[in-house]
């Protein structure tokens, strides 16, 4: 194994717990608009950006093994999207806010250790295989396959909104997220 596969296995766990997570910020405020809650989905990506500001002072000293800070952090992740299932199982105004604004603060607060440790995993592959010179062309690699996300997630919210109910929809992007981490247990090799 070499530098490009190391890069490629951890490109593809971006892109697997990305997908969900670029199709649910594009389409939260929408969900809860249309369940007669405008306001949740603008708190809920103010407390996940919000979380990740913060998190940013603290997550470059942070010492746990990269390939635990990427696997926490695509928990909280999951559990951000899994919370769009809880919260429309309750009547509840008040919880419903607390439910998706927790989870997503949750999730922001992990995404300063996730992109830190994504960066110094790439960093540590190529200076692990001796190939330094080729760190720009890792990072494109990664950045190419991640972007994908972003297409992929046009589908999901496409297809899964388009025939599902929100239920079923944060169903799917919950069950993508769990994907995703298993595929970071098993494929993405500790550094």
């Amino acid at each position: 194994m070499g530098a490009r596969d190391e890069t490629l296995r951890v490109s593809i766990y971006f892109f697997l717990l990305f997908t969900p997570f670029s199709s649910y910020m594009t389409i939260l405020t929408h969900i809860y608009e249309d369940a007669n809650l405008p306001g949740i989905g603008p708190a809920t990506l103010a407390c996940n950006y919000g979380a990740f500001i913060l998190s940013t002072l603290i997550a470059p000293s942070v010492k746990l093994p990269l390939k635990l800070q990427l696997v926490l952090a695509g928990i909280c992740y999951t559990i951000n999207y899994s919370s769009g299932i809880f919260a429309l199982m309750t009547d509840v105004t008040g919880l419903k806010f607390l439910i998706s604004c927790g989870a997503a603060a949750f999730a922001g607060f992990s995404a300063a250790f996730l992109w830190v440790s994504q960066g110094r995993y790439i960093h540590l592959v190529c200076q692990k295989y001796n190939v330094l010179d080729k760190k720009g062309e890792m990072f494109g690699i990664f950045s190419s396959i991640y972007c994908f996300s972003g297409v992929s997630a046009g589908f999901i919210t496409t297809f899964g909104l388009g025939f599902f109910s929100s239920q079923i929809y944060f169903v799917i992007i919950t069950v993508l997220g769990v994907i995703s981490v298993l595929f970071c247990l098993f494929f993405v090799n500790n550094i």
